[in-house]
């Protein structure tokens, strides 16, 4: 299955809203023996703090946002620095991945509102946010464009020696392609994109 590759550089968004006070937002980071975080699962999260302990991360800026209600975990953005398996992110970038709510809370702003909290706790005109999703995942894709991100490619994950944790993702071509290959609301979705993204190809947002 095809992926598409989104993109954006740190810095924050106009307007950006918060959380209902019911909500807290929480930057976590790994630290001494801790690798991940209370409750959450050995795969990836385990692997993921093993990666930045052995410093396979090409930074230290591996994170996860969590957002809690009552204490209970109901949204999670995690941020993966460059490693082997993206070849295309330069050493300081950064990718929002394992975007997860639990299934009451969809279609609350909650997805949102950590993407938000990234651009502007990590805000820096040098770095880019990518975001990866399978293309047939709407409403991921509705979420990239959402949050400001712009379309950069699609692209295909690689499997070496039929191990998926040894794969990497490559992308094969760029979008001015995509918008008219897509099924239906993929394209809808994307003609946006990419005409917004040619509109402004001199901004400093690509």
């Amino acid at each position: 299955m095809p992926y598409l590759f989104f993109r954006k550089t740190l810095t924050p968004e106009p307007g950006a809203g918060g959380l209902a006070r019911s909500f807290t937002l929480e930057f976590w980071r790994p630290g001494g023996l801790r690798l991940r975080p209370m409750g959450f699962p050995a795969m990836p999260f385990l692997v993921w703090g093993l990666c930045h302990r052995l410093r396979v991360f090409r930074s230290r800026d591996y994170a996860i946002v969590i957002i809690r209600q009552g204490g209970a975990v109901v949204h999670r953005t995690c941020l993966l620095p460059a490693h082997f398996r993206f070849p295309f992110m330069n050493p300081g970038d950064l990718q929002a991945a394992g975007i997860w709510t639990r299934p009451d809370r969809r279609g609350t702003g909650l997805g949102l509102a950590a993407l938000q909290a990234v651009f502007q706790r990590l805000e820096n005109p040098q770095r880019i946010l990518w975001y990866m999703v399978r293309e047939d995942n709407l409403p991921s894709v509705r979420l990239a464009k959402k949050a400001g991100f712009r379309l950069w490619g699609q692209g295909l994950k690689h499997t070496v020696l039929g191990i998926g944790l040894l794969g990497f993702f490559h992308i094969t071509q760029g979008p001015n392609l995509l918008a008219t290959r897509q099924p239906g609301p993929v394209r809808q979705v994307l003609s946006s994109t990419c005409s917004a993204r040619r509109q402004g190809s001199q901004s400093p947002q690509d």
